[in-house]
């Protein structure tokens, strides 16, 4: 079955705490970003439309730390609209093999040789 073998190769890659901690931390990071958004001497427009953004940097603090702290690598990576950058979190063992369905199309290409440094 497809969803356990993928389910197993994910649970085998990523250590238990690094999901745990990003959980338990999950209410506290929208309450500190909604905290941080309407802080700010500006209206609840303003707090609105920054709040995504002050969220999303949280969490990317909050994906480095936890990576850190379990033995993963984390990198800070441009986002391949080229306009933010994101965490990229790497596993601890990486499959060689990635697939993809497009359609009815599976596609498979070897990952071996991409680096992240």
């Amino acid at each position: 079955m497809a969803g356990s073998y993928l389910q197993d190769r994910f649970t085998k890659a990523i250590p238990k705490e690094f999901l745990t901690r990003l959980l338990e931390r999950q209410q506290s990071i929208y309450h500190q970003s909604i905290s941080a958004a309407f802080a700010e001497s500006w209206t609840n427009a303003e707090a609105l439309n920054t709040l995504p953004y002050i969220r999303r940097g949280f969490w990317e603090n909050e994906f480095r730390k936890a990576a850190n702290e379990c033995g993963l690598r984390a990198f800070d990576t441009p986002h391949a609209g080229e306009n933010c950058s994101c965490v990229l979190v790497k596993a601890l063992s990486s499959p060689p093999i990635t697939s993809m369905v497009r359609g009815n199309l599976f596609v498979r290409r070897n990952l071996a040789s991409r680096t992240l440094a």
